[in-house]
Order: structure tokens, then C-alpha cells, then sequence
């Protein structure tokens, strides 16, 4: 059965076959029952949000009202309820013969990205408007293929183009295109924002060896890695995902063959090898 627990511990979420079940984790723990008899398939996404939500739309404006809210997807279909006002709730439908590859709420909690089957377009659909952005062809339905600027909530999507990898930059609350940048990977995996939100690293494919970009925040190319020389051998086996240190000045880059490379975020030299 699909649990979620909140992230400050009020609430408890659990979805059975045609039951969303809101648990009260506090006081006499009471329980909420809501019938998912719309529900087409089995609940496959259980997420809660906790964020301020009002009349507002754009991340970093403030709400009316602080609440929490728990999404619940299955088939074509995703449901939005709130643990505090039983009389709130949203339903999405992604259309027919249309399943669901990934379901998530945005970084300001007031909206819900989804990305169908196929990986045909990513759309951001807002739980206060109602309106909905469409970004044609992401790489992935997945984490990996966006990220949000901390702070700022600025949007980072790779997409594919007609001759390869795009990284395109986006405006708060509008997600209009603000630039669109070729990427020089093969076939780019992923990104990931700086804690501080003044870079975004994104790796290459293991195929190619090791390869990851640093650009800042407006687009512009800055750095390239390509790997430590060390001359032990001359495998290397590529990147299979990379995590910025707290205070952004530091990069690792975790390889598939275990090791693990730290290098300078920003003068993007080698700092230290773990080797297995």
C-alpha cells in the first residue's frame, strides 16, 4: 500500500485500490477517507507539498494561507486534496490513452508537473489558475531532466533538439523560454542546480567517459571537466551522477566504477580521487 508521510510529521497519506486515507498524526489521529472511484489503474504517485498557496501563482510571493496538500495519480488521472480544507480539492486529467511517466509538485508547491508516457512534453499545470505551460520534448520523465533555481525558482529543462541536447532556462510563474542553449554532450543525463543557485552541472552519458558542463545561472558555458588524469589505466567508465557540497564550491562526481571525483565547482580543477 503507498504510504507518504509530510515533511513536518502532521500528516500521514495512504492509498489503497479506490481509498485516499489523510491521517492525522497529531492530537486524536483522526482519519480522513476519500473515495478514488474515478481513478483509472492503481495509485503509482503519493506525494505530499507543504507551501503557502493563495491567490498568487508565482513562487517567492506570499500566500493568504499556509497549507498542505498530498497528490494522488494512477492511470491518467491525478488528484489533489488538502489535509486542512476538506472542501478544496483538484483534479487533473492527462487524456486518454495517455498514461503517466512522471507526477511531482513544483518547488513552490502550487502547481503539479507531469510528463506522459513517451516523454512527448512536460506540463505544468497550476492548482490556483488552472492554466497549464507545455515544454516540448524533455529528455526524461524524471528528476534528472529539470530543477528549479533555489530561491529564486527559476526552471532548468534539458531538451532533445533536432541535432542534439538543449539546456533552456525559464521565467518564474510564466515558464517562458529565457534562453535555450546546444548543449556539447552526446546524450546529457542529467542537471543539477547549485545550493546557492549561481551554477547548473550537467553530465554526458557514461559512453562517452567522464563529461560534465558548468554553466551559470544565465546560461552562459563556463566549464568543462573531463576526467582526472592519473594514468593508473585508461578505462573510464563515465559519470553516473554528481551532488554539489552545501556552500557550492564543491562538485562530486560519482563514476560507475565506484569512484567518486571532487572537483572545484567554480575553477573546475580535481581536489581528490576515492578510489574502491
Amino acid at each position: 500500500m503507498p504510504f507518504t508521510l509530510s515533511d513536518d510529521g502532521r500528516f500521514a497519506a495512504t492509498a489503497g485500490e479506490k481509498e485516499l486515507k489523510i491521517h492525522s498524526l497529531k492530537g486524536d489521529g483522526d482519519i480522513r477517507p476519500i473515495s478514488l472511484q474515478d481513478l483509472t489503474g492503481p495509485v503509482k504517485y503519493l506525494q505530499w507539498a507543504t507551501g503557502e498557496f493563495g491567490d498568487q501563482s508565482l513562487p517567492g510571493q506570499r500566500a493568504k494561507n499556509t497549507s498542505q496538500r498530498v497528490l494522488c495519480a494512477g492511470g491518467n488521472k491525478i488528484f489533489v486534496y488538502d489535509a486542512n480544507e476538506e472542501t478544496w480539492s483538484a483534479k487533473i486529467d492527462a487524456g486518454e490513452n495517455t498514461g503517466l511517466a512522471h507526477v511531482s509538485f513544483t518547488q513552490s508547491g502550487g502547481e503539479i508537473i507531469v510528463i506522459p508516457e513517451f516523454n512527448t512534453h512536460l506540463t505544468i499545470f497550476s492548482l490556483t489558475s488552472g492554466h497549464q505551460r507545455v515544454i516540448k520534448c524533455p529528455k526524461f520523465a524524471g528528476n534528472s531532466t529539470y530543477a528549479f533555481r533555489p530561491r529564486s525558482g527559476h526552471l532548468a529543462v534539458l531538451t532533445k533538439g533536432n541535432t542534439g541536447d538543449i539546456l533552456s532556462l525559464h521565467e518564474v510563474g510564466s515558464y517562458e523560454v529565457i534562453t535555450a542553449v546546444n548543449l556539447p554532450t552526446t546524450d546529457a543525463r542529467g542537471l543539477k542546480w547549485s545550493p546557492d543557485g549561481n551554477w547548473i552541472a550537467v553530465w554526458d552519458t557514461a559512453s562517452q567517459g567522464t563529461m560534465v558542463v558548468i554553466y551559470t545561472a544565465d546560461g552562459q558555458r563556463f566549464r568543462s571537466y573531463e576526467g582526472s588524469s592519473t594514468g593508473d589505466d585508461d578505462h573510464d567508465f563515465g559519470v553516473r551522477t554528481v551532488e554539489w557540497s552545501s556552500d557550492s564550491q564543491l562538485l562530486a562526481i560519482g563514476k560507475h566504477d565506484g569512484t567518486v571525483e571532487l572537483i572545484s565547482g567554480t575553477a573546475v580543477c580535481l581536489s581528490y580521487c576515492a578510489t574502491k
